[in-house]
């Protein structure tokens, strides 16, 4: 009977061990797969922030530009200012990316809580970044749709609200890029 019970309790000891290193690889495989992803939306944020903060700075200095949203052959955004005939902006806007997060939120909640809860503070951000690039298409295409955006995307206020919300997007990015991977510098990457 006794070595029933210690056989019995060496498998369920081993069946633990296997699983929490199961457990484990999994949510390091996640977390590989989201820092990929905020690598990826580094990359558009700081073509967010970038065009957003070159739009601010020159608004009185091209004064009279128009200013257009463009998609490419290749489905690629980009921001164009004419002044006076003469192209002075062509700016690439990079998509945002959420696949990973769409895909992993749950699996992500039953296996770790803690980061569970990084994750989705992480995420609510990347939905701020994709909010920001869809109201600049929005902001860009308004004489184009009707919207109620005044016809020019400088007079508009968004140039402002955007680089505000930039200085609260990136802490959280980084934050949650460290946690995945342990280093602190979060780095854009193209594909």
């Amino acid at each position: 009977v006794v070595v029933a019970v210690t056989l019995f309790l060496v498998k369920e000891i081993l069946e633990y061990i296997r699983k929490e290193k199961a457990k484990s690889r999994k949510l390091n495989a996640f977390k590989m797969l989201i820092a990929e992803e905020l690598e990826l939306n580094f990359g558009a944020f700081q073509s967010i922030k970038g065009t957003c903060g070159a739009l601010e700075f020159n608004k009185d200095k091209w004064k009279g530009a128009t200013y257009e949203a463009k998609f490419k052959e290749s489905g690629n955004l980009y921001v164009h200012a004419t002044h006076d005939g003469a192209l002075i902006l062509c700016n690439p806007i990079r998509k945002v990316r959420m696949e990973q997060y769409d895909n992993l939120l749950v699996d992500i909640a039953e296996l770790d809580e803690d980061f569970y809860l990084k994750v989705k503070s992480g995420y609510l951000k990347v939905i701020e970044l994709e909010h920001l690039h869809s109201s600049l298409i929005k902001g860009l295409q308004a004489n184009d749709n009707d919207e109620p955006f005044p016809s020019n995307i400088t007079q508009s206020g968004f140039l402002g609200y955007a680089l505000n919300e930039s200085e609260r997007i990136e802490p959280e990015l980084q934050k949650l890029y460290k946690e995945c991977t342990g280093r602190s510098k979060l780095k854009a990457r193209l594909r």
